[in-house]
């Protein structure tokens, strides 16, 4: 039996009960009635027979009135009984729920948190493999370009070598002082050679003008080593220098305006 059930059948014995008292009160109140008239009635007697009538009402009216206190104690004394037992029996249902859902809630709370543990170990480990992984492919990518990177340079030193044995000065338009000096490339390593031909060609690609914070991006070299470079370039006359920008040596000054 539900909740609703025991609750519902409760109330259909309370509203019997309400209804039985109060039908015993209104036939109370009609034996009172009665009484009344029949005291009345006796009243109108006492007059011939006072004594054997006041006897008799009393007696009468003792008798009517324990029993009537007789049957409205026991009502009472049933009302509370089933009372009793339907509130026993309800809290008995309520509890028995309880425990049971209780158990139930333990019961899944378990299974949640033994899940998320598995989830979470399984997560942890997935997430070690892939850094794993990740770790692998990242060494084997840069031990690649590394060598990469060892291959290229030795093909630009050689490359950058060969370059600097069999080209030729650019001729300036504008003879200059500072363009008669001989370069002295015997004081140069190999590097510095290839470094100063890249920056010289780069010059050179760009007519309209060029800062060291752009060959340095573009070149991938130092600041500190592209403008050693530059500096070097302008002593030999081969780039020339106007504010922060670099120009090839046979640009001349009014082409900047017309570029920007």
């Amino acid at each position: 039996m539900g909740h609703a059930a025991v609750v519902a059948s409760l109330c259909a014995q309370i509203a019997q009960e309400r209804a039985a008292r109060l039908a015993a009160r209104v036939g109370l109140r009609r034996l009172v009635e009665e009484l009344k008239t029949e005291a009345g009635t006796t009243l109108e007697m006492w007059f011939q027979t006072r004594k054997r009538s006041v006897a008799d009402v009393r007696k009468a009216a003792n008798r009517v009135l324990s029993e009537r206190r007789l049957g409205v104690r026991r009502f009472l004394s049933d009302h509370r009984s089933r009372r009793s037992k339907a509130a026993r029996v309800l809290r008995t249902a309520l509890g028995r729920q309880t425990s049971e859902r209780t158990i139930a809630v333990s019961s899944t709370l378990d299974r949640y948190r033994s899940e998320r543990r598995r989830t979470s170990r399984a997560t942890r480990q997935a997430a070690a493999e892939y850094r794993e992984a990740l770790r692998s492919s990242s060494n084997a990518r840069l031990m690649a370009f590394s060598q990469d990177r060892v291959l290229a340079v030795g093909s630009w030193s050689k490359l950058a070598s060969a370059f600097a044995r069999t080209a030729k000065p650019p001729a300036a338009k504008k003879p200059s002082p500072i363009k008669s000096q001989p370069p002295q490339p015997n004081h140069v390593d190999d590097d510095t050679e290839t470094h100063t031909q890249r920056v010289l060609e780069f010059i050179g690609n760009h007519p309209e003008g060029i800062v060291l914070v752009d060959m340095e991006a573009e070149l991938g070299l130092p600041r500190i080593r592209v403008g050693n470079i530059t500096r070097d370039l302008s002593k030999r006359g081969l780039v020339r220098k106007e504010d922060r920008f670099y120009y090839p040596a046979e640009r001349q000054p009014q082409e900047r305006n017309e570029a920007h």
